[in-house]
């Protein structure tokens, strides 16, 4: 690539950068929900929320859902450093607010609900892989992925935390 095109390229790259932060920051101005599309090996749907974050007083979360549930947040500083943030992800196709009435019909679906209760499932895996030793925890895992049903198998994953913090 000559010196012109490789100008050419990163003036194109801070171009879409900058369009990337207007959307969002107008989008997160109407609403603290924001549904975007962005293109990386195939479309996803990925919505954001920026709020106060509820772990960290003073500081801002990011919280990630996809149309099958969450799948992860992250803190920041300031709301603009959080845009700052999104927009490296790059490849945004649209940013647009979400009204509640939209948000809920999201979260009332029923490919959103089996999806949360899968992120329940992992972080319960979680706290059971990190929090006990292998000889207690091998057992419980095994047991919960034979079992077929996911709300059983939260519940055996939760019922050995409580019995677990009972005699910790």
């Amino acid at each position: 690539m000559d010196r012109n095109a490789f100008e050419k390229h990163i003036a194109e790259m801070k171009a879409a950068r900058a369009r990337t932060i207007d959307a969002l920051t107008a989008a997160f101005a109407a609403s603290p929900a924001v549904i975007t599309r962005r293109d990386f090996k195939r479309s996803r749907t990925i919505i954001y929320i920026l709020t106060p974050s509820a772990r960290l007083p003073g500081r801002w979360q990011v919280s990630e859902f996809g149309l099958d549930g969450p799948f992860g947040h992250q803190d920041f500083a300031t709301p603009d450093e959080a845009i700052e943030d999104l927009a490296r992800g790059g490849n945004l196709k649209l940013a647009k607010p979400l009204s509640d009435s939209e948000w809920m019909a999201i979260q009332n679906s029923k490919r959103f609900y089996e999806g949360s209760r899968r992120a329940v499932f992992v972080d319960l895996e979680n706290q059971i892989r990190y929090s006990l030793p292998n000889a207690l925890s091998k057992p419980l895992l095994d047991e919960a992925w034979r079992t077929k049903d996911l709300e059983k198998s939260i519940t055996i994953l939760r019922n050995a935390i409580r019995t677990w913090r009972g005699h910790a």
